[in-house]
C-alpha cells in the first residue's frame, strides 16, 4: 500500500520559502522595488505600500540567511536592522529609513497615506536597501557581529 502525503499544501509552500537563498531574496527585493513604483504610478497605494515594505523585508531576510540569523518574525527584522546599523556610516539614518519603510506595511492594513506619502516611503525603502548594500552587509560578517550584544539591548543571539 502506497504512502499518502497528508501534508497541507501550505506546508510545502513554507518549506520552499525556507529554502530561498540569500541571492534569491536580493532578486526579490529589487523586483519588489520596481513593482512598488509601478503600483504607485497606477495609483494603487495599498499594493505600492506592501511592495515597498516587502522589498526591505526581503533584503533583511537575505542578510539574515547569509549570516545564519533567525528571520521568522517582524521582531526579528528590528533585531537584524539594529545589528546592521553599526556596520553603516549613518546608523541613525538607517533607523529613520527603516521607520519610514515599516510604515508602508501599516499603510497596507490601514490605508491613510497620500500618493506623496507613499512615494516618499518607497524612496526610503530604496535608500534603506542601498545603504545596506554600500555597507556590504552581504559579505562575511565581522566576528563581533555574530554573537555580541545587539544595539537593541538584546543578547545578540538571533
Amino acid at each position: 500500500m502506497g504512502r499518502t502525503n497528508l501534508a497541507h499544501p501550505s506546508d510545502r509552500l513554507r518549506t520552499n520559502w525556507l529554502m530561498t537563498t540569500p541571492n534569491e531574496h536580493v532578486t526579490i527585493t529589487l523586483r519588489l522595488l520596481e513593482h512598488a513604483n509601478e503600483q504607485l504610478r497606477r495609483g494603487d497605494l495599498v499594493q505600492a505600500s506592501e511592495k515597498g515594505w516587502g522589498a526591505a523585508a526581503h533584503y533583511l531576510k537575505a542578510v539574515a540567511k547569509q549570516r545564519g540569523w533567525r528571520n521568522e518574525s517582524h521582531r526579528d527584522f528590528f533585531t537584524i536592522k539594529n545589528r546592521l546599523a553599526g556596520e553603516t556610516d549613518e546608523p541613525d539614518r538607517l533607523n529613520l529609513l527603516f521607520t519610514a519603510t515599516r510604515s508602508l506595511h501599516q499603510n497596507f492594513y490601514e490605508p491613510l497615506y497620500s500618493q506623496d506619502d507613499v512615494r516618499v516611503a518607497i524612496n526610503s525603502a530604496r535608500e534603506f536597501v542601498e545603504m545596506l548594500e554600500r555597507a556590504d552587509v552581504m559579505r562575511e560578517p565581522p566576528a563581533d557581529s555574530l554573537n555580541g550584544p545587539a544595539q537593541d539591548g538584546s543578547d545578540g543571539n538571533i
